[in-house]
C-alpha cells in the first residue's frame, strides 16, 4: 500500500490546495514505516481484534488520532482512502460543512 500513500500524498500536492492545508496519513503499524520520513505520518499500533477482522484499523486509528497530541486542530478534517486521489482543491467542499455534521460524496 506504500505506493497508493505516495501517491496520494503528491496528488495532494500538486492538486493546488490552500497553503494553510495540512495532511497526515494515519498508519496503523508497530512501528514507523519508510514513508514516514517522507510523508507526515501519525503511526498507532494495530488492536488484536484486527487480526480477524482488518476494516476495524481505520476507525481504530481515526479514533486514536484525535485522542492524541497530534490531533487536527483544524475545523474541518477530510479523510480519504489512499487509493483516491485529489484532483481540485476541497475548499469548495470544506465550505459546506456545518459544525456537527459530515459531507460525504453524493
Amino acid at each position: 500500500f506504500g505506493y497508493q500513500a505516495y501517491a496520494n500524498y503528491y496528488a495532494f500536492r500538486h492538486s493546488e490546495q490552500p497553503e494553510e492545508t495540512g495532511y497526515t496519513r494515519l498508519l496503523t503499524s508497530s512501528e514507523m514505516d519508510d514513508l514516514g520520513a517522507r510523508i507526515p505520518t501519525f503511526q498507532a499500533p494495530r488492536i488484536q481484534f484486527s487480526n480477524r477482522y482488518t476494516p476495524i484499523n481505520k476507525p481504530d486509528v481515526i479514533d486514536k488520532w484525535m485522542q492524541s497530541s497530534q490531533s487536527p486542530t483544524e475545523e474541518v478534517v477530510v479523510i480519504i482512502d489512499p487509493d483516491n486521489w485529489l484532483l481540485r482543491p476541497l475548499a469548495k467542499y470544506a465550505s459546506m460543512v456545518k459544525r456537527g455534521q459530515a459531507l460525504a460524496q453524493k
